[in-house]
């Protein structure tokens, strides 16, 4: 595995555990970040992947249908709001495979 592969793993990993304390406390994120000496380092994780996420948002003039909204579109719901691909899928109007590709791709643009 590549090493900016790792880092992508690294992040959805991250994401996956979000809302998970005791995940986030131990993940390698935290030194990566610098985090690992705030007073909560789970929750500074938290609050760094999540504005991560947020800043992902397009500007109004973006078209609806560019891609950049569909990745801030997927990390949202799959992540923030906590939505099964299924649920993504259906609220997007796509396949849960086609989900699974944006996805793919929007932790790579994430990550990046």
């Amino acid at each position: 595995m590549e090493a900016n592969e790792a880092f992508v793993e690294s992040v959805r990993g991250a994401l996956r555990s979000l809302y998970d304390p005791a995940g986030l406390r131990s993940h390698p994120l935290l030194v990566q970040f610098r985090l690992s000496e705030r007073d909560n380092p789970a929750l500074a994780l938290r609050d760094t992947l999540t504005r991560a996420v947020e800043a992902m948002r397009p500007s109004d003039d973006v078209p609806e249908d560019a891609h950049a909204w569909r990745y801030y579109e997927v990390l949202l719901y799959r992540y923030i709001q906590q939505c099964g691909q299924q649920e993504v899928a259906d609220q997007l109007g796509l396949g849960v495979r086609h989900v699974r590709r944006e996805e793919r791709a929007a932790l790579e643009v994430l990550a990046g």
